[in-house]
C-alpha cells in the first residue's frame, strides 16, 4: 500500500482502535464496514462478488450490469449470489425521475433485487421515499447519497436509514465538502454515516472511521484497468458503448458523458485483488494509530 496524507481529515483525540462493528456493519451484515461503490461502467458481477466475498459489501450498479456486461438483471444479480458464495451483497438504485420508463425499469430492478435476497440499498439523485418504503416492508435498509446537509435532510424525511457522504475528492457525482466539513454539517441528524470519496488505502480508511464515519464506501482503489492509456481508452469505450445501448433501448434521460475515477488515483500503484484490499483495510481497524 502507498501512504497517503489523510487530506481534510482531523483525529480528535483518538488514540484506540475503533470497534469492528458499526452501524453499517450491522445493518448490511458484514465484517469489514467498506463498500465497494456501484460504479459505471466498471462494476462487473466479478467484483462485486469478490468484496463480499472477503467480508465487505459489493454493490451492484444495474446500468453497469447489464447494459455494460450484457447480463439479464435477474441473471446477473443470481450470478453475483453465486460468486459471492451467500455473503450480503447491495444494489444501487438512481431514482431520478427525468424519465419515466427508466422509473418504471428502476422499480422493477428494485423488486427483483429484493426477491433475490438484496437486503442493502444505497439510493442516488432523488427522493428516496418510496424505494425506503418497499426496502423496509421486506426487512431492508437504505442508505441515501448526499452531498450537502439540504440533501441528507430529505434523505432524512424520506426516512432513510444511513447517509453516504460524498466528498469533493469522489469521483462520478461530486460534492464540495471535504470530508471532515460535510461529516461536521450532517452528524448531527442521527443516522449513520459514510463516507465517500478519496481513500486510496487502509491509512486513509483508518483516519475516516477515526473521525467518526460508520464506513467508507471505495470505487477507484477496485478498479481493474492498469496503465493510464488503458484506463483512458477503456473507460471511454465501455462509457460510449453501454450509453449507446442504453439511448437505443429507449431508456431516455441518459447523458452524453462518462465518470471519471476519484482523486484517491494519484495514490494508487498496483492492482491487488478486491480480497486483499478488503483485508488490509480489516487489518487498520484492529491496529491502534502508531502501533507497529
Amino acid at each position: 500500500m502507498i501512504n497517503i496524507a489523510a487530506r481534510d481529515v482531523e483525529v480528535h483525540g483518538a488514540t484506540a482502535s475503533p470497534p469492528s462493528q458499526t452501524a453499517l456493519t450491522r445493518h448490511a451484515k458484514i465484517e469489514v464496514p467498506l463498500v465497494c461503490g456501484p460504479m459505471y461502467p466498471c462494476s462487473n458481477p466479478e467484483l462485486v462478488a469478490a468484496v463480499s466475498r472477503a467480508g465487505a459489501i459489493g454493490v451492484v450498479q444495474p446500468i453497469a450490469l447489464t447494459y455494460v456486461h450484457g447480463h439479464k438483471f435477474r441473471d446477473g444479480v443470481r450470478l453475483i449470489n453465486r460468486l459471492a458464495a451467500g455473503r450480503p451483497i447491495g444494489f444501487n438504485a438512481l431514482i431520478e425521475a427525468s424519465s419515466t420508463t427508466y422509473h418504471h425499469r428502476m422499480v422493477q430492478w428494485v423488486e427483483i433485487a429484493l426477491e433475490e435476497g438484496v437486503r442493502f440499498f444505497i439510493t442516488s439523485l432523488g427522493n428516496p421515499r418510496w424505494v425506503v418504503e418497499r426496502v423496509h416492508a421486506a426487512g431492508g435498509v437504505v442508505y441515501h447519497d448526499v452531498t450537502e446537509k439540504k440533501w441528507a435532510l430529505k434523505g432524512r424525511d424520506g426516512g432513510v436509514d444511513g447517509l453516504v457522504a460524498v466528498s469533493r475528492d469522489a469521483g462520478g457525482h461530486t460534492g464540495s465538502r471535504s470530508a471532515a466539513t460535510l461529516f461536521d454539517e450532517i452528524a448531527d441528524l442521527g443516522l449513520p454515516v459514510i463516507a465517500a470519496g478519496g481513500v486510496g488505502n487502509a491509512t486513509r480508511f483508518r483516519a475516516l472511521l477515526d473521525l467518526g464515519y460508520a464506513g467508507v464506501q471505495l470505487g477507484t482503489r477496485f478498479r481493474l484497468f492498469r496503465g493510464r492509456t488503458t484506463k483512458h481508452w477503456m473507460r471511454t469505450f465501455y462509457a460510449l458503448r453501454s450509453l449507446h445501448q442504453l439511448k437505443r433501448s429507449n431508456a431516455t434521460g441518459a447523458k452524453p458523458d462518462y465518470w471519471q475515477a476519484g482523486r484517491s488515483v494519484e495514490s494508487i500503484h498496483d492492482i491487488v485483488p478486491a480480497a486483499t484490499i478488503v483485508r488490509a483495510f480489516a487489518e487498520a481497524i484492529a491496529t491502534t494509530p502508531g502501533a507497529a
